[in-house]
């Protein structure tokens, strides 16, 4: 029941990163002039690639190999298999942080490119009698 419990708790991490690829890409050629959208595009998958596929495998070892030696020079304790895969764990389940930094940065700027093209909109705002009789003169 444990490993089932544990799929359950990140089958959202797993959603919400799969969702986010798509998102970033869109809003970083969003927020580049014309010319350089092709680049961020690649930029953004480039960054993307190399973070998901090469940091999944190499972030994790290099902790794992850290916090093994840490425990053994600093406490004189050999990890078992067990405090091996808890300290794997735990770097899975810190990647939340990871993941709620970025999608707070995609958001801040998607609301920044909403707000540059069309959210200031008159039709959002409650109109002053002095700009509905601007807007009733004008027609």
């Amino acid at each position: 029941p444990w490993i089932w419990c544990f799929w359950l708790a990140t089958v959202p991490i797993n959603f919400a990163l799969s969702a986010q690829g798509g998102v970033q890409t869109v809003i970083n050629i969003g927020s580049v002039p014309p010319g350089m959208q092709e680049f961020a595009q690649g930029v953004t998958t480039s960054v993307q690639f190399l973070c998901g596929y090469a940091g999944g495998v190499i972030v994790p070892s290099i902790i794992l190999d850290i916090s093994f030696r840490l425990s053994l020079s600093a406490f004189d304790y050999k990890m078992t298999e067990a405090d091996q895969l808890a300290t794997g764990v735990l770097v899975l389940l810190s990647m939340c942080a990871v993941l709620f930094f970025t999608v707070n940065l995609a958001t801040t700027e998607a609301r920044r490119i909403w707000e540059k093209t069309s959210g200031a909109s008159s039709d959002d705002e409650p109109a002053s009698p002095s700009s509905a009789q601007g807007n009733s003169a004008e027609r």
